[in-house]
């Protein structure tokens, strides 16, 4: 079980392997395919499925008018905030004396 096999011997060859098709044809052929019709219909169905789904998410362009713009250019920004550092006793749970 866990001894290597033996080693041939350098003047016998090993048998080359033989593919046996119906259509007499290797396998890898791509005429050999007798699938190919429906793959590459599904591989068509798919791209198109893909198409119509990023058309579909595609945000339609957005219009923009010059009065809409100004009403958008004429807001008032929120105003500023008056931030102060806190007193240097804070957090400490007692007072300094």
């Amino acid at each position: 079980m866990g001894n290597p096999g033996k080693l041939q011997e350098a003047s016998k060859l090993r048998e080359s392997l033989v593919f046996l098709t119906t259509n007499g044809m290797v396998p890898w052929d791509p005429r050999a395919d007798s699938m190919k019709s429906q793959t590459d219909a599904m591989i068509a169905a798919k791209e198109q499925e893909e198409r119509l789904a990023l058309e579909a998410a595609k945000k339609p362009a957005e219009t923009i008018d010059a009065a809409d713009k100004a009403d958008r250019d004429a807001e008032v920004p929120e105003g500023l905030e008056l931030v102060q550092a806190p007193p240097e006793d804070f957090g400490s749970g007692r007072s300094r004396r």
